[in-house]
């Protein structure tokens, strides 16, 4: 196959087709940032043997390329301003029939031109799309790329303009302290830091001497989640997620101890997978189809809160609403 979807799906994706123009001279949008060479040689520049462009940006080019054979390069499709959130991903289809290309043949997803959307395409197509950039895409690229290194650099005086300026204050307020404290720290090791601040943070003075060196900005302090009953750190990733395991007294163990049913979520988990291994080499081989999936730990599993009143809600609304007879159940337990 040409192309990796039919072609009358990738004209529905643009939408009703505008007149064509009896030849294109370069895709639009297409800029040497979109696609890349994934082979390490290099191949003379293929013939052009297609070029339309419509009014609304599809295209259809092909060429023919020469090597140890004749190939065929097609580019067909649009590459879109901005990434669309359509039910299709309209883009650009790039295919080669040689061999490297049967194995790279892809699509150039999105306009915005960035490394994640970037699509590794034979030397054949690499030479092909070459040709055919949109120099004011091109030119708009390069601008943009030369904006980007002179704010980078302005960023980067400005730091270092700021840190000599403060070392410039450090040594006139306290000479030699910043040499002393750089010499200590490649020096000592992390356990005898740790050791070093709890030892301080025991005095008043030393509290407030750490406190102004870890600031709540970096360090902030803990919440406290009414739902899991257990304190967080909001901007640690390991303690994002409130999990609850299932309650003790609304569960019920079955298969011989290898798996247990939670009355208050009605999920199934592994109480020891040594014991379910053992069930399933040993067990009722009938039986086996009879084991339900582990569905985890945890009879909730989502964002913490401080809110008692909406753990109260919850509980409330679970054991009225939901399963009534749950909690008579678990109370039974």
């Amino acid at each position: 196959k040409a192309f990796p979807t039919p072609l009358s799906k990738a004209m529905s994706m643009v939408g009703s087709k505008a007149s064509r123009s009896a030849h294109g001279t370069h895709i639009p949008g297409l800029t040497s940032l979109a696609y890349g060479n994934g082979s390490r040689d290099s191949t003379g520049v293929p013939e052009l043997k297609k070029a339309v462009v419509e009014d609304d940006g599809y295209v259809e080019f092909e060429w023919l390329a020469h090597g140890s054979s004749a190939y065929t390069v097609r580019a067909e499709g649009v590459l879109p301003s901005e990434r669309p959130q359509g039910e299709f991903d309209v883009g650009l289809w790039v295919t080669c029939n040689c061999p490297d290309g049967l194995t790279r043949g892809g699509r150039t997803r999105g306009g915005r031109m960035q490394m994640g959307h970037r699509l590794v395409v034979c030397k054949h197509a690499n030479a092909a799309l070459s040709t055919v950039h949109d120099p004011e895409a091109e030119v708009d690229v390069e601008l943009k790329l030369k904006k980007a290194k002179l704010e980078a650099a302005e960023r980067e005086r400005q730091r270092i303009e700021s840190e000599t300026a403060e070392k410039k204050k450090q040594d006139e307020l306290m000479p030699g302290e910043r040499e002393r404290i750089e010499s200590v720290l490649e020096k000592i090791s992390g356990a005898e830091l740790v050791k070093m601040i709890r030892e301080k943070i025991k005095t008043v003075e030393g509290l407030k001497s750490a406190a102004s060196l870890f600031s709540e900005d970096l360090m902030p302090k803990l919440k406290y989640c009414f739902r899991c009953n257990s304190d967080y750190n909001p901007q640690s990733a390991s303690e994002r997620i409130c999990r609850v395991e299932h309650p003790d007294n609304c569960t019920h163990t079955s298969c011989e101890g290898s798996w247990t049913e939670c009355r208050r979520c009605n999920k199934c988990f592994l109480v020891s997978r040594d014991q379910m291994t053992a069930f399933l080499v040993s067990g009722n081989p009938n039986d086996r189809d009879d084991v339900p999936d582990d569905e985890g730990p945890y009879y909730f599993e989502g964002e913490h809160t401080s809110d008692q009143e909406l753990v109260d809600e919850e509980e409330s609304h679970y054991f009225r609403d939901n399963i009534p007879e749950v909690r008579r159940r678990c109370l039974e337990n």
